[in-house]
């Protein structure tokens, strides 16, 4: 999670130009509001909220969710428009990164867990599991009164 700064051009819909506002998130989840607004961009990933905020005061602003007089040069496309060759370009290196692969193989061990611990679980009842054991079988031989 790092600090981000969502520009949104206002002047269609409230006249007011374009407002700035700092997020807490995810690339992901910045780009999701930003295009979830009219003319939404980001800029970012910052270290701080400081440092975002000096951003939007660079740009002329007071602050969180104010009007700035000049925003950043060539606004940014949307993280939702991005050039589709990119993406897949960035998809085919995540593929080829160990860490992806080491993921997967996490995720394959637990549910090969999972499984052999429900069929143990589903197929083997406790009177079962006791009967095979040297002292389920004496147990069963011997009664006690």
């Amino acid at each position: 999670m790092q600090w981000w700064v969502i520009w949104a051009n206002n002047q269609p819909v409230k006249g007011v130009g374009v407002t700035a506002s700092v997020f807490y998130g995810s690339k992901a989840q910045a780009g999701a509001k930003a295009s979830a607004i009219v003319d939404g961009t980001v800029t970012g990933p910052y270290g701080s909220k400081a440092a975002a905020l000096a951003a939007i005061r660079a740009a002329g602003g007071s602050g969180d969710n104010s009007a700035v007089t000049s925003p950043p040069p060539g606004p940014q496309a949307p993280l939702s428009t991005q050039n589709p060759l990119a993406l897949v370009g960035d998809f085919l290196a995540r593929l080829s990164s160990p860490h992806t692969w080491l993921r997967v193989a996490e995720a394959v061990t637990g549910i090969a867990f999972l499984i052999i611990g429900l069929n143990t679980l589903l197929h083997n009842p406790v009177g079962k599991v006791a009967s095979i054991t040297p002292a389920g079988r004496a147990a069963k031989t011997v009664k006690v009164f």
